[in-house]
Protein backbone atom coordinates (compact mmCIF):
# COMPACT_ATOMS: atom_id res chain seq x y z
CA UNK A 1 0.00 0.00 0.00
CA UNK A 2 1.45 3.58 -0.94
CA UNK A 3 1.34 5.98 1.49
CA UNK A 4 0.99 9.86 0.37
CA UNK A 5 0.60 13.06 1.95
CA UNK A 6 -1.85 15.16 -0.20
CA UNK A 7 -0.52 18.39 -0.61
CA UNK A 8 -3.14 20.38 1.49
CA UNK A 9 -1.46 17.69 4.66
CA UNK A 10 1.81 19.26 3.94
CA UNK A 11 0.93 22.43 3.86
CA UNK A 12 -1.17 22.00 7.09
CA UNK A 13 2.24 20.49 8.43
CA UNK A 14 3.85 23.53 7.72
CA UNK A 15 1.23 25.50 9.24
CA UNK A 16 1.60 23.78 12.52
CA UNK A 17 4.99 23.90 13.22
CA UNK A 18 4.73 28.24 12.27
CA UNK A 19 1.85 27.85 15.05
CA UNK A 20 4.52 26.28 17.36
CA UNK A 21 7.18 28.37 16.31
CA UNK A 22 5.24 30.94 17.37
CA UNK A 23 3.89 29.79 20.48
CA UNK A 24 7.45 28.88 21.38
CA UNK A 25 8.23 32.63 20.52
CA UNK A 26 5.56 33.96 22.58
CA UNK A 27 6.00 31.71 25.61
CA UNK A 28 10.05 32.93 25.47
CA UNK A 29 8.62 36.35 25.73
CA UNK A 30 6.32 35.60 28.60
CA UNK A 31 8.99 34.11 30.57
CA UNK A 32 11.43 37.00 29.82
CA UNK A 33 8.98 39.67 30.94
CA UNK A 34 7.77 37.22 33.84
CA UNK A 35 11.21 36.30 34.63
CA UNK A 36 13.14 39.95 33.93
CA UNK A 37 16.07 37.59 32.72
CA UNK A 38 16.54 39.55 29.59
CA UNK A 39 18.98 39.04 27.14
CA UNK A 40 20.01 35.42 28.30
CA UNK A 41 16.65 34.05 27.93
CA UNK A 42 15.81 36.14 24.76
CA UNK A 43 19.25 34.22 23.32
CA UNK A 44 17.94 30.94 23.76
CA UNK A 45 14.95 31.66 22.68
CA UNK A 46 16.14 32.87 19.63
CA UNK A 47 18.46 29.52 19.08
CA UNK A 48 15.63 27.52 19.61
CA UNK A 49 13.52 29.63 17.36
CA UNK A 50 16.59 29.10 14.54
CA UNK A 51 16.50 25.71 15.13
CA UNK A 52 12.88 24.68 15.00
CA UNK A 53 12.82 27.01 11.49
CA UNK A 54 15.45 24.90 10.28
CA UNK A 55 13.75 21.80 11.18
CA UNK A 56 10.71 23.25 9.58
CA UNK A 57 12.52 23.72 6.31
CA UNK A 58 14.29 20.27 6.53
CA UNK A 59 10.19 18.60 6.82
CA UNK A 60 9.22 20.76 3.75
CA UNK A 61 11.72 19.67 1.67
CA UNK A 62 11.44 15.86 3.10
CA UNK A 63 7.77 16.49 2.53
CA UNK A 64 8.57 17.46 -1.20
CA UNK A 65 11.12 14.70 -1.71
CA UNK A 66 8.46 12.20 -0.41
CA UNK A 67 5.64 13.63 -2.99
CA UNK A 68 7.84 13.66 -5.91
CA UNK A 69 9.11 10.04 -4.92
CA UNK A 70 4.82 9.27 -4.28
CA UNK A 71 4.23 10.16 -7.64
CA UNK A 72 6.65 8.48 -9.48
CA UNK A 73 6.01 5.43 -7.44
CA UNK A 74 1.70 5.37 -8.41
CA UNK A 75 2.75 5.75 -12.20
CA UNK A 76 4.99 3.00 -11.89
CA UNK A 77 2.11 1.37 -10.25
CA UNK A 78 -0.17 2.23 -12.89
CA UNK A 79 2.14 0.74 -15.15
CA UNK A 80 2.21 -2.64 -13.88
CA UNK A 81 -1.22 -2.32 -13.26
CA UNK A 82 -2.37 -2.20 -17.25
CA UNK A 83 0.34 -4.60 -17.96
CA UNK A 84 -1.36 -6.95 -15.08
CA UNK A 85 -5.19 -6.17 -16.79
CA UNK A 86 -3.86 -6.53 -20.22
CA UNK A 87 -2.06 -9.93 -19.51
CA UNK A 88 -4.20 -11.39 -16.84
CA UNK A 89 -8.12 -10.38 -17.68
CA UNK A 90 -10.16 -10.87 -15.16
CA UNK A 91 -13.75 -11.43 -15.11
CA UNK A 92 -16.30 -10.42 -12.22
CA UNK A 93 -19.67 -12.23 -11.85
CA UNK A 94 -20.79 -8.87 -13.84
CA UNK A 95 -18.59 -8.67 -16.62
CA UNK A 96 -19.61 -12.77 -17.05
CA UNK A 97 -23.20 -11.78 -16.65
CA UNK A 98 -23.07 -9.29 -19.21
CA UNK A 99 -20.98 -10.94 -21.51
CA UNK A 100 -23.86 -13.78 -21.20
CA UNK A 101 -26.61 -11.23 -21.91
CA UNK A 102 -24.55 -9.87 -25.00
CA UNK A 103 -24.37 -13.31 -26.39
CA UNK A 104 -27.85 -14.18 -25.89
CA UNK A 105 -29.00 -11.14 -27.78
CA UNK A 106 -26.68 -12.05 -30.53
CA UNK A 107 -27.92 -15.57 -30.63
CA UNK A 108 -31.15 -14.09 -31.08
CA UNK A 109 -30.61 -11.78 -33.68
CA UNK A 110 -28.91 -14.28 -35.84
CA UNK A 111 -31.60 -16.48 -35.42
CA UNK A 112 -33.71 -13.51 -36.39
CA UNK A 113 -31.77 -12.94 -39.34
CA UNK A 114 -31.61 -16.52 -40.54
CA UNK A 115 -34.92 -16.72 -40.43
CA UNK A 116 -35.36 -13.60 -43.06
CA UNK A 117 -33.53 -15.07 -45.10
CA UNK A 118 -34.78 -18.50 -45.01
CA UNK A 119 -38.10 -16.11 -45.80
CA UNK A 120 -36.98 -14.41 -48.70
CA UNK A 121 -35.49 -17.63 -50.51
CA UNK A 122 -39.18 -19.25 -50.23
CA UNK A 123 -40.41 -16.20 -51.73
CA UNK A 124 -37.88 -16.00 -54.33
CA UNK A 125 -38.17 -19.60 -55.35
CA UNK A 126 -41.64 -19.37 -55.27
CA UNK A 127 -41.43 -15.83 -57.73
CA UNK A 128 -39.14 -17.92 -60.10
CA UNK A 129 -41.73 -20.99 -60.74
CA UNK A 130 -43.80 -19.01 -62.89
CA UNK A 131 -40.61 -17.23 -64.86
CA UNK A 132 -38.64 -20.74 -65.07
CA UNK A 133 -42.30 -22.31 -66.72
CA UNK A 134 -42.44 -18.90 -68.94
CA UNK A 135 -39.12 -19.41 -70.34
CA UNK A 136 -39.40 -23.27 -70.98
CA UNK A 137 -43.14 -21.89 -73.61
CA UNK A 138 -40.54 -19.75 -74.79
CA UNK A 139 -37.96 -22.09 -75.51
CA UNK A 140 -40.54 -24.55 -76.99
CA UNK A 141 -41.90 -21.56 -79.52
CA UNK A 142 -38.20 -21.03 -80.55
CA UNK A 143 -37.56 -24.60 -81.01
CA UNK A 144 -40.51 -24.50 -83.38
CA UNK A 145 -40.01 -21.13 -85.10
CA UNK A 146 -36.15 -22.43 -85.42
CA UNK A 147 -37.22 -25.64 -87.06
CA UNK A 148 -39.70 -23.98 -89.33
CA UNK A 149 -36.98 -21.53 -90.72
CA UNK A 150 -34.47 -24.12 -90.90
CA UNK A 151 -37.16 -25.70 -93.59
CA UNK A 152 -37.68 -22.71 -95.39
CA UNK A 153 -34.43 -21.97 -95.95
CA UNK A 154 -33.05 -25.45 -96.67
CA UNK A 155 -36.60 -25.68 -99.41
CA UNK A 156 -35.83 -22.63 -100.98
CA UNK A 157 -32.16 -23.74 -101.63
CA UNK A 158 -32.84 -26.72 -103.47
CA UNK A 159 -35.54 -24.61 -105.44
CA UNK A 160 -32.94 -22.29 -106.22
CA UNK A 161 -29.90 -24.52 -107.44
Amino acid sequence: MLLRIPHAHAGDVARQQMHAVGEAYALGREEEQLLGHGRGRRATSRLLLDALAQNMAQVTALTDIFEDENTALEVHVAALQWEFDVSNPKFTHRTTTLLHASLAALCTRHAATIATLEANVASLTQQLCPVRRGEDRLWVALDELGSVLVRETVGRRREVR
